[in-house]
């Protein structure tokens, strides 16, 4: 998985990082991102959990697989 910002830098995520990210989407709690951009800058941005959240629910509406066990 990575992450693209608006300058079109690339946060490749590691698998910890994506299960922490999940996990975090669960709640409400923000969840904070600090990289290095690909030029070797220190950056960090954050992500609300709750808009996270919604974007996955709404994404399993769209595929239909709200309240189903997968």
């Amino acid at each position: 998985m990575k992450i693209y910002n608006d300058i079109n830098d690339i946060y490749p995520l590691a698998l910890g990082q994506i299960r922490a990210l999940l996990a975090a989407a669960r709640g409400d709690r923000a969840i904070e991102f600090k990289e290095k951009s690909i030029r070797g800058e220190a950056v960090s941005f954050t992500l609300s959990g709750k808009g996270i959240s919604a974007i996955l629910l709404k994404m399993e509406e769209v595929q239909g697989r709200v309240d189903t066990p997968g």
